[in-house]
């Protein structure tokens, strides 16, 4: 929590890329893509004033309770069709932290970096572990481009994100 996951998220939806999911992505074991929550987006109070140039709406938004913690939620607005088993290929990962003041700045990360830092952020293998299963997924992560991200700015996250190759924008 607070490295800036949903307030980045939600900037990008404003910026054209599509919305899967926020707090949680579900990876099907099988295919190792990515099935769509599009639920809507718990934006802590933190976040409202870096938000508001994209939705202007967040300041008449109801305020919750969450975890200890002002919310407000937003409507995802462009979002993954709800089809029935569709699921999304994964190319890249991205781990953001955002620290006020800090340069922007985007560092590609080895296996060994995107394992640690998935394992770090909670990621689990669900059901029971084979050899077979172990290997299926470190083959997954290792196709993987992942990127550590660190900003203290949206605007500057968003142009790294943009300058990734193979990163586009919804084409619908």
């Amino acid at each position: 929590g607070g490295s800036g996951k949903t307030t980045l998220a939600a900037a990008l939806i404003r910026n054209g890329f599509i919305h899967i999911s926020d707090d949680a992505a579900p990876v099907l074991n099988a295919n190792h893509e990515v099935y769509p929550i599009p639920a809507a987006l718990c934006v802590k109070q933190g976040s409202w004033d870096a938000l508001r140039g994209w939705y202007p709406e967040v300041e008449s938004r109801h305020t919750y309770l969450r975890w200890g913690k002002r919310v407000r939620f937003l409507s995802p607005g462009l979002s993954a069709p709800r089809l029935p088993y569709r699921s999304y290929p994964v190319t890249h990962i991205l781990f953001p932290c955002y620290q006020p003041g800090r340069r922007p700045s985007l560092t590609p990360l080895s296996t060994a970096g995107i394992l640690r830092r998935m394992f770090d952020a909670g990621s689990a293998l669900g059901g029971r572990l084979d050899a077979a299963k172990v290997q299926s997924f470190l083959t997954w992560v290792e196709s993987l481009q992942g990127y550590a991200l660190e900003y203290g700015n949206l605007a500057d996250a968003l142009a790294l994100i943009q300058g990734i190759d193979g990163i586009g924008r919804d084409s619908s």
